[in-house]
């Protein structure tokens, strides 16, 4: 087709072909020869290189102490051996200052003679290793040491295997480059015999193409490529048929479409980029006619709307179709719509009269607007319904739903009406059952919930009424908010049964759901538990801090306790700050253990109001229905007096209620009257626990610890008797006794011992927080006349959360005498850093239950780490309690603490122990 010499074609995509392998082979050949000879001569120099080091370094150590002692004929023995390996071409011996000892050298043929011409050689001026190259030889200056340089060897080493490895990796690689070429050329010239004879086929065939006939290629599949291009070939012979018969029938389709653009009765104008008249049909042209008497340009031109410079650029640059625009021409309106066809080069422009249209509209508007206005001057929101259909609706009832007449017309009553079902009448009510109602005749007045547009539900009253206009039948729905009405029902019935405060449940809705409770639990044979919980010391910050603060305290109480219950319980506020908790079907009653201690762990994490820390913990009392009561009164009674149990046993924890507590009352009675006359009775004494200086291994003190012994009673614990004293005030008298008793021995041991012993005295916070506790330690010391540095005074953790003020008032008096202030079981109450920055304390002691698992639990000794490092940071002395094991005091005075007690050096002693024990103590 084209004139291509086919022959001279083939015959030259030969020729290429073998010229471009060939040189891709030798290329390749090229590249992997000098990769492969470089990466071999590399690694061929560096094992020579470790080679002569190796041999230099063995030269080197094995001829030290011959050259020292001047054996010259057994390093030139050495160096015979030496030279023996292949590459070794001389090797010198010489002393330090590069006087040759020894010299050998190797000729061509291998043997090994000294040599006698070479009397020194220069050597490095340091005491490192030396490598030069010369030539093809590596020179190696090894020094040879014994302390220092004493002498060095010189061993000249062959690198001729190096070029050696080069041209045998070249020669090879060249022969086996011809090889390759030679048999890949001939493979080539076997492989495209067949395609190229495909080829100079489907060449005839593609001239051929022109004739349109659809024809087949007998289709070469010997290979994807010949066969992928047999298959483009026909598809392409068949494409051109098909596109041939298509254009035929696109040129049937233009004529019959241009016959109807010219026959319709719309007006269709055709122009240009710019603005010139193309094309027009008969419609366009009569309405011309009729406007402006003639067809002229600028009368067609008259006919568009204003803004077509607008219209003209959209299209033909931003190529976007604009439609809706208006012109007005004499009273006539027409709406266009504007088409760019890119190919054509125009803009088509079609455009509709819609001068009649408009004249109705105007019509339709002027006699709706007086009925409008009369339809949506009404207060109550007003729907027009056909068929279930909103086809109206009034202002005020687009302002009760929040959305325009868009969203609420053409759309059902229903979507805006709940849909739930009522009893009404002792039958099933729907919001359709209304309707169908109305539509009956039945008068439809009642109350139901809307749906805003927002899905937002209110109260509404609803009348349906049916209506008939132009002889149609039509509901009229009449809608009222009652929201107002509603909330201020709800308000009432609210503030009624629930705590203002806090939003629970009050005490008059707790004891109907308890009983409720109660009753549902009788007929599925289930308990109930109930919880009464106290929040702990919530007077005393409520006094100091104000009621504001503890109204804040109290709602995050209430938030924390309901957090911690499941769906369906309740808890309540049943007055100031006690709360009720009901658990409703529970197997057994002390299934309510884990709520329980999920209170006390959720009351026990810290409150932060207005910037200060606070920690509460909670009494709980707990009763069971039916176990403990079958009246919701005696239930809520015997759960308040597990709740004082609990207070009795330390606070912060839960008891349950049992028939015993009434003998325990009567024991608590009997101890507290036994307690009133130990001190007369003189049942009281004091024991002493050494405390050990870590440093000096020496004691340092001894903390004082109170003991009764019952004339009656027996042994009571410290645990049993000191929280009676304290509740029952009697700890002030004890405490003050207490310390007397432990100033009046700390001034015995000074006369007894050498070194004054420091005593340490547990302090009550009802017994620090009396008004004049200051003055007691302050006569105490003067008529003992204890040097106040020896008294250490220690308060725990829960003092702190009193009043902060008085507090640090008081520890400021004492520090002022010079009385220590420790502050005991650090870590375990209500630590934080802000108290130890607030008040100032000498000591911090930690607690037993830290170091008990220090050396087994990885927490407890990173809780001591930090204390011990704290206590350091602030120039405060660490005391570690309860040291059992030689392990847990190793660890302490690792980490840094000063002083240790416990029961590895001696439990607590009375005091003529203690003084025996002062006297006999080594570490």
């Amino acid at each position: 087709m084209f004139g291509i010499n086919k022959k001279s074609f083939i015959y030259r995509l030969n020729i290429q072909l073998s010229i471009f392998v060939t040189m891709v082979i030798i290329i390749a050949i090229s590249s992997f020869s000098y990769y492969i000879s470089k990466n071999q001569s590399q690694e061929i120099s560096k094992q020579l290189r470790h080679e002569a080091l190796v041999i230099a370094d063995h030269l080197s150590v094995s001829n030290a102490a011959y050259v020292v002692t001047k054996n010259y004929t057994a390093i030139e023995q050495i160096l015979m051996k030496t030279g023996k390996f292949k590459n070794i071409k001389i090797i010198q011996i010489s002393n330090k200052n590069g006087k040759i000892i020894s010299n050998i050298q190797k000729n061509e043929t291998g043997d090994i003679y000294p040599l006698f011409d070479v009397s020194s050689i220069e050597v490095p001026t340091g005491k490192d290793i030396l490598i030069q190259y010369s030539g093809n030889n590596m020179v190696v200056f090894q020094p040879i040491m014994l302390g220092d340089v004493i002498g060095w060897v010189k061993l000249f080493y062959s690198l001729s295997n190096v070029d050696d490895a080069e041209k045998n990796i070249w020669k090879n690689n060249t022969i086996s480059g011809v090889l390759l070429i030679l048999i890949l050329e001939i493979s080539f010239l076997i492989l495209l015999r067949k395609p190229l004879s495909s080829i100079k086929r489907y060449t005839k065939f593609a001239d051929d193409l022109d004739g349109l006939k659809g024809d087949k290629v007998n289709v070469d599949d010997s290979s994807t490529e010949m066969l992928m291009l047999g298959d483009a070939l026909n598809r392409t012979s068949y494409n051109l048929k098909e596109q041939h018969n298509e254009l035929n029938v696109a040129l049937d389709n233009m004529e019959l479409i241009a016959a109807i653009v010219e026959n319709s009765s719309d007006i269709i104008v055709s122009i240009n980029k710019n603005f010139k008249i193309e094309y027009m049909n008969s419609a366009a042209r009569n309405k011309i006619e009729e406007l402006f008497g003639d067809c002229s340009d600028d009368n067609v031109k008259n006919i568009f709307p204003v803004q077509m410079q607008d219209v003209i650029d959209k299209c033909v640059f931003k190529k976007r179709n604009v439609e809706g625009l208006e012109s007005i021409v004499n009273e006539s309106s027409f709406v266009w719509k504007f088409t760019l066809f890119e190919s054509q080069e125009v803009i088509h422009c079609h455009a509709v009269d819609i001068t009649e249209k408009k004249k109705i509209e105007k019509i339709l508007k002027d006699s709706e607007r007086l009925y409008s206005t009369l339809f949506n001057s009404a207060n109550d929101a007003i729907f027009l319904i056909k068929d279930e259909i909103i086809i109206e609706c009034n202002e005020s009832a687009m302002k009760m739903l929040g959305c325009d007449s868009s969203g609420i017309l053409m759309r059902s009553y229903k979507q805006f009406f709940l849909d739930e079902m009522r009893v009404r009448k002792n039958r099933v009510a729907t919001i359709s059952s209304y309707m169908d109602d109305a539509i009956k005749g039945i008068s439809s007045a009642f109350e139901w919930k809307c749906i805003c547009c927002n899905k937002n539900l209110f109260h509404v009253d609803v009348n349906f009424n049916v209506t008939a206009i132009d002889e149609k039948q039509f509901v009229l729905a009449i809608v009222r908010d009652i929201t107002i009405r509603k909330k201020t029902e709800k308000r009432l019935i609210y503030q009624a049964n629930y705590d203002r405060l806090t939003n629970l449940p009050n005490r008059n809705l707790v004891l109907d759901r308890l009983r409720q409770s109660m009753k549902l639990a009788l007929r599925v044979s289930s308990h109930v538990a109930v919880l009464f919980a106290d929040v702990d010391r919530f007077k005393k910050i409520n006094d100091s801090m104000g009621h504001g603060a503890g109204d804040i305290l109290i709602k995050e109480v209430a938030n924390r306790l309901q957090s911690c219950v499941r769906d369906g319980d309740t808890v309540a506020r049943f007055g100031g700050d006690e709360f009720l908790i009901i658990l409703n079907d529970v197997q057994d009653i002390s299934d309510s253990e884990l709520i329980a201690k999920k209170a006390l762990e959720a009351i026990a994490e810290k409150f932060v109001i207005h910037g200060q820390d606070f920690y509460l913990s909670l009494s709980i009392g707990i009763s069971g229905f039916p176990d403990n009561g079958l009246e919701a009164i005696d239930l809520i009674k015997n759960a308040d007096i597990a709740m004082y149990k609990a207070k009795d046993a330390g606070k912060n924890r839960f008891q349950f209620y049992t028939s015993d507590f009434d003998n325990q009352a009567k024991q608590k009675v009997q101890m507290e009257a036994e307690l009133r006359h130990a001190l007369e009775r003189s049942e009281l004494y004091l024991t002493f626990q050494p405390q050990i200086n870590l440093k000096t291994k020496k004691i340092s003190g001894a903390e004082a610890l109170i003991r009764w012994q019952s004339n009656i009673l027996g042994f009571v614990t410290p645990d049993e008797f000191i929280p009676l004293a304290e509740e029952t005030g009697l700890i002030v008298s004890i405490g003050e006794w207490v310390l007397r008793s432990a100033c009046e021995a700390a001034i015995k041991w000074q006369s007894l011992f050498s070194d004054e012993l420091r005593v340490a005295v547990n302090v009550s916070p009802r017994q620090f927080m009396e008004a004049n506790f200051s003055q007691i330690v302050q006569t105490v010391l003067t008529e003992t006349g204890l040097n106040p540095t020896k008294l250490e005074l220690e308060i725990t953790e829960n003092l702190l959360a009193e009043n902060a003020q008085q507090i640090v008032a008081i520890i400021s008096e004492l520090k002022d005498m010079g009385v220590s202030i420790a502050l005991d079981d650090f870590g375990t109450g209500y630590s934080s850093l802000s108290y130890l920055k607030k008040f100032s304390f000498d000591i911090l002691k930690i607690d037993r239950s830290f170091v008990m698992d220090i050396t087994n639990n990885d927490e407890d000794a990173s809780l001591c780490r930090a204390i011990a490092a704290l206590a350091q940071a602030l120039n405060m002395e660490v005391i570690g309690e309860g040291v059992e094991t030689q392990e847990q005091l190793e660890l302490l005075d690792t980490i840094g603490v000063d002083l240790i007690q416990g029961y590895y050096y001696s439990k607590p002693l009375e005091e003529d122990a203690f003084q025996k024990y002062v006297k006999e103590f080594r570490v």
